[in-house]
């Protein structure tokens, strides 16, 4: 039996994807959907329409759904006045989640990456502000005092994933990559690089250490692992060099395990396939998690290769450039194919903290990132949302300007892990 129902004279993918989303999957809700009033009974009632409903909760109605013009209207706040919301939030929910306005656009950077700085959240201040998450808990409070319709009460959580983009920076590396990055190191005057080679721990081999902080403070992180052939951008070990196939295996009996697509792969089926078949070999078990190495991102051709290929949950959904909420939101959502005009059963988890985005992105100081990192991270807790960071095995090297973060970092997986 249905909890409420929603009038609404317009019936689309569209809308049963917005409604599954803010109904049942945020608020816990059953919910009918009927396009003419005679089909309406006594249950609670949600108005989406343009016409006057006195006794419903109505929200503000746009053409928007039907089509997809522009940006539909919004703002960082939503409020309800005799019943009626300030704008189609509905409208600004599909638009965000659905990411409409990363299809066919001409604001990319050098790695065809959409630019934040172009997202209608970066343009009104609420890139870094978790602002759907926001909008559901006021949408929650209208149910609970028009109708006393109690909502599911969702909690805080955090994610900690690490991406393994190379297990080393001087070790098990082939002669001619060894002997020619040392003679740029010579003519380079990296010294300190070339003292490092001589050194038994590798620089990039903290991987165990990250675990056991991890372990120490209860917390299981998700590894993500570049298994790729060499390339401009890809210069992980090779997945047959018999040290990547021992180190990941072992890592894998300890933790969970996602492919982490290559940037050649974000354009060939072919290399994704053989990239996910070469780790799932080495690890022993299927895959079915992923997130894009360089966070490539192209809609709607990655994501389709990534279902293609037995993918059920991605967590590329950031940017590399900021921090914050690329989609608007904390929480883990179904993609939307915009092109093929359908919901996937693609689950798409946001991450909002990512290492290298606060120090070689923002430029910021250890101490400027553990404040704005804390900023964000209490904005999640304050609407019960999902907090994940990103960190690289690689990210604690002194020598390439690393040096103060491995504090930071376990600061950081402190914060976030306290759920008060």
């Amino acid at each position: 039996m249905a909890d409420l129902q929603v009038y609404s004279p317009q019936d689309s993918a569209r809308l049963r994807y917005v409604l599954d989303y803010v109904l049942q999957q945020r608020c816990g809700l059953v919910y009918s959907l009927a396009n003419d009033r005679s089909d309406l009974n006594d249950l609670a009632t949600i108005n989406y329409s343009a016409e006057t409903m006195s006794k419903a909760l109505t929200i503000d109605y746009s053409l928007y759904l039907n089509q997809l013009e522009d940006v539909p209207t919004f703002e960082k706040n939503l409020t309800f006045s005799d019943g009626v919301s300030s704008f189609d939030f509905l409208a600004a929910i599909f638009f965000l989640l659905a990411r409409v306005e990363e299809y066919d656009t001409p604001h990319v950077d050098e790695h065809q990456r959409f630019q934040p700085e172009y997202s209608a959240l970066y343009k009104i201040g609420c890139l870094d502000f978790p602002i759907i998450d926001t909008w559901i808990g006021i949408f929650k409070d209208q149910l609970l005092s028009k109708f006393g319709i109690q909502t599911k009460k969702e909690a805080y959580e955090f994610h900690s994933t690490i991406d393994i983009d190379h297990l080393y920076a001087f070790k098990h590396k082939p002669a001619v990559i060894k002997y020619g990055s040392m003679l740029k190191q010579v003519l380079t005057l990296q010294i300190q690089k070339l003292k490092d080679r001589t050194k038994a721990q590798d620089p990039y081999d903290r991987i165990e250490d990250m675990l056991q902080w991890h372990q120490a403070i209860g917390l299981s992180p998700l590894c993500f692992v570049l298994t790729a052939q060499r390339g401009d951008y890809d210069k992980s070990l090779a997945p047959n060099s018999l040290h990547f196939i021992q180190q990941i295996g072992e890592l894998a009996q300890k933790v969970d395990i996602g492919i982490h697509p290559s940037y050649a792969s974000n354009h060939s089926a072919h290399i994704l396939k053989k990239e996910k078949n070469d780790l799932a070999a080495i690890i022993d078990r299927p895959l079915s998690k992923s997130r894009q190495h360089f966070l490539k991102l192209s809609f709607p051709e990655t994501y389709r290769r990534l279902i293609e290929q037995g993918i059920s949950e991605d967590y590329t959904m950031g940017y590399a450039s900021q921090l914050g909420f690329r989609a608007g939101t904390s929480r883990p959502f179904y993609w939307y194919d915009l092109q093929a005009d359908k919901a996937t059963d693609l689950k798409v988890f946001p991450f909002q903290i990512m290492d290298v985005t606060l120090k070689n992105y923002l430029k910021l100081k250890p101490k400027q990132a553990l404040e704005k990192t804390q900023s964000i991270i209490k904005d999640i807790k304050a609407v019960h949302g999902t907090c994940t960071i990103i960190w690289h095995n690689s990210s604690f090297y002194a020598a390439e300007g690393w040096a103060g973060w491995e504090e930071i970092y376990k600061e950081i997986l402190s914060i976030a892990t306290d759920r008060i």
